[in-house]
């Protein structure tokens, strides 16, 4: 047979199309990819090459086992950049809303003050009369500290710890 009546393996053609989609779609196609180049392969070896179509198999799997390659590598370094920022970004966040908690607490106090006259004398005297509708707790699930002798009173939380008088206190 002549190069001119050679037939390209369909499988040849799918493994460089899968490649190539691979860039797009990563392992859902790279794997296809690499195993159709193997079959498509596989056929013109036993065909006595026969058949055309080596090279677009061969480009095929090349592109597939970069990409999964390239996965292999990447997926760690994503977690190892991901999982710290997650946590960095998590602990912001329950910083913020123990924060905030601390400001609707001193809203109230301010509003009680006001209202008669003096500071109560606990926070549990907030949710009695009506200032709050439960008893705070921060984002860590502790109650917070009141100390209704200094004035303004002082509201803090033990913060991530859960033990007050330390550093991370709010």
């Amino acid at each position: 047979m002549t190069e001119v009546q050679k037939k390209t393996v369909g499988t040849a053609i799918a493994s460089l199309v899968l490649g190539i989609l691979g860039m797009i779609f990563g392992p859902l196609c790279s794997i296809p990819a690499v195993v159709c180049g193997h079959i498509a392969k596989s056929k013109i070896k036993r065909t006595g090459e026969q058949l055309d179509g080596g090279g677009l198999a061969l480009a095929g799997l090349i592109l597939g086992y970069i990409q999964i390659g390239f996965m292999i590598f990447m997926i760690p370094w994503l977690i190892a950049v991901g999982v710290p920022s997650y946590e960095h970004a998590k602990e912001q966040a329950t910083t913020q809303a123990t924060q905030n908690t601390i400001h609707v607490i001193s809203a109230a106090l301010e509003q009680y003050e006001l209202d008669n006259g003096k500071y109560p004398a606990s926070l549990d005297d907030l949710m009695t009369s009506g200032y709050l509708q439960e008893t705070p707790v921060d984002a860590w699930g502790s109650p917070f500290t009141y100390e209704p002798a200094v004035r303004p009173p002082a509201i803090s939380s033990p913060g991530p710890d859960r033990t007050s008088g330390t550093a991370d206190d709010l």
